[in-house]
């Protein structure tokens, strides 16, 4: 635990700036090639695990639906 908040908080071996297109899809690629299942194996040199999780889960899984909602609270696609 140590050693992971040392890394998060103090070392500057972790980019905390916005992600690239490089970086994108280097991730796109390691999740591709990786993923068991539900599971995914992450590990990217620059990059926290965390970091790695959120940006798959929230910006980059195509199947995040995206998009207005409708009256009947359903998202329209885009």
């Amino acid at each position: 635990m140590c050693l992971q908040m040392f890394q998060r908080f103090v070392s500057d071996s972790l980019k905390r700036s916005s992600w690239t297109a490089e970086e994108d899809e280097q991730l796109r690629e390691l999740v591709q090639k990786m993923r068991i299942g539900n599971f995914i194996p992450y590990f990217m040199e620059g990059r926290d695990p965390t970091q790695l999780v959120y940006r798959w889960n929230q910006v980059l899984d195509p199947s995040l639906k995206r998009g207005s909602w409708t009256e009947n609270m359903e998202l329209v696609r885009f």
